[in-house]
């Protein structure tokens, strides 16, 4: 997450607070959703290490198709 979106959804959380502190409920259902965040990070941490490996597992593989594409031919393929 880039830290304009890190900014951004700061100063909304800042915003929401602030019109919503005459809701005494709204703090306390806030308080539960943040103690769900440390959860919610990392599963979004690993979904996105996984997608970043699938990601790289896929440019490796076209990377390696291509070399195996553009590689000079062998002696033995040469001779035919």
């Amino acid at each position: 997450m880039s830290m304009l979106r890190i900014v951004s959804a700061a100063g909304r959380l800042r915003a929401v607070e602030e019109l919503t502190a005459d809701d005494p409920g709204w703090a306390e259902r806030q308080g539960e959703r943040r103690a769900e965040l440390p959860r919610v990070r990392n599963a979004m941490a690993r979904i996105h290490g996984e997608l970043a490996n699938q990601n790289g597992e896929q440019v490796l593989s076209l990377e390696l198709d291509a070399v195996v594409k553009n590689r000079p031919a062998a002696r033995s393929d040469r001779a035919r």
